[in-house]
């Protein structure tokens, strides 16, 4: 492995253990077994390592969202793939997973809560411009439709923490499940 996929990587599993404001840079460094100019050269900073973590594994993910979220009339399915997304990411890539779960319910000024925004938002309009579209077949759901993409990506999130503190196994059986819930009141 080359230094800087090393240090993004033992950065990540150091800031989802024990946050991004209780590492330091020496830290990461003592455990890379690297000097701070090293890091310095690849990331400027702590925040441009920071940075490179969200940038490296936001826009893959953040695809395979888009992906989920096309809608074909059919807003179960939808969601169900959209639930599987975020299923899968926690079984895959389990500590970024957790990190980027801990880092959206952060403090709204700080760094990691800025960093991660964009990615943040992105899939939050996603989510939202989903129901925009199926509101088409489902009117009831008209001037709901961030209140809706808020609730069923909190309920996503509630069961991917569950999942990451093994209280729970994430699979399709479940992401049926968890939409079958959260589908209970909308069409009301």
């Amino acid at each position: 492995m080359d230094n800087k996929k090393n240090i993004l990587e033992t950065a990540l599993l150091l800031f989802s253990r024990r946050g991004f404001d209780a590492v330091g840079v020496q830290e990461i460094c003592n455990e890379c077994a690297i000097t701070k100019p090293t890091l310095y050269h690849y990331f400027g900073n702590k925040q441009g390592l920071l940075d490179t973590i969200f940038q490296y594994y936001y826009p893959p993910f953040i695809q395979k969202i888009k992906d989920a979220s096309e809608y074909h009339h059919d807003i179960v399915l939808n969601l169900e793939s959209l639930a599987q997304v975020f299923f899968e990411l926690v079984k895959e890539l389990p500590v970024f997973a957790r990190f980027s779960l801990v880092a959206s319910f952060s403090p709204v000024e700080s760094d990691i809560h800025g960093a991660q925004k964009k990615y943040t938002s992105c899939i939050s309009d996603l989510i939202k411009e989903l129901f925009l579209f199926a509101v088409v077949d489902h009117g009831n759901m008209r001037g709901r439709e961030s209140l809706l993409a808020m609730s069923f990506t909190g309920l996503i999130k509630s069961y991917c923490g569950f999942a990451l503190s093994n209280e729970i196994e994430l699979n399709e059986q479940i992401a049926r499940a968890v939409v079958k819930q959260f589908m209970h009141g909308i069409f009301s």
